[in-house]
């Protein structure tokens, strides 16, 4: 094989490769996928909302494991002294 043979052969690889990557990466891969309705988005936002509350209250509402904590932090926060 001579020198002309393996720069054309080698040109034909590396044109072949490059034309595999611009099809691989300039086409899209995964369809759109459409958004969910107004009224389900509304129902999962107040779900999200109310699994929080009941997670913040029972972490620091009405003596939780999180009252005595966030008090103490409170305190030695305020109580300054020189």
């Amino acid at each position: 094989m001579t020198n002309r043979l393996r720069v054309r052969a080698l040109s034909q690889i590396l044109s072949t490769y490059f034309m595999w990557l611009r099809i691989r990466f300039l086409t899209p891969t995964r369809r759109r996928v459409p958004a969910i309705s107004g009224h389900l988005q509304e129902i999962i936002w107040a779900v999200i909302i109310v699994v929080l509350g009941l997670v913040a209250y029972a972490f620091f509402g009405n003596g939780g494991a999180g009252s005595t904590w966030f008090h103490n932090i409170l305190n030695s926060v305020t109580q300054f002294t020189d």
